[in-house]
């Protein structure tokens, strides 16, 4: 009975919101959400392609061919390059440590040496199949 009678008062009305205010948390709400999703991305997907051990096994070394993303600290979320291995310098135990790399810029190719721990191994250079041929 209570349920059905008519109440005296009416329900509060929902404050109107001014749009360009809406849109501006709308965007700020994404902006934080992409800003999340980057940050989890690099600190859980990307360490789980380059695990971190203390050298107790070995693994392979980067090879001529192989196609690496480069991580660099100041470059914007999504916004990594893409490089290909041009050649490497291994040391005298035969590790690799120092890569020179090619990545594109613009409409360059150029040339970079960099160590292989900025380096995040995406493809071997046996998996790419023969895309140079």
């Amino acid at each position: 009975m209570i349920l059905t009678q008519k109440g005296d008062t009416l329900p509060q009305a929902i404050p109107a919101m001014d749009p360009k205010e809406m849109y501006k948390s709308q965007w700020r709400h994404v902006q934080t959400m992409a800003a999340e999703f980057w940050k989890r991305w690099k600190r859980d997907y990307i360490s789980s392609l380059q695990p971190r051990s203390k050298w107790t096994l070995n693994q392979r070394n980067l090879e001529d061919g192989d196609l690496v993303l480069v991580k660099e600290l100041d470059t914007p979320r999504n916004l990594w390059p893409v490089a290909i291995v041009n050649k490497t310098f291994p040391s005298e135990d035969g590790c690799v440590r120092t890569v020179q790399i090619r990545m594109r810029k613009g409409d360059d190719r150029t040339l970079y040496i960099r160590p292989v721990h900025k380096l995040v191994p995406l493809l071997e250079s046996s998996e790419k199949g023969n895309d140079d041929a």
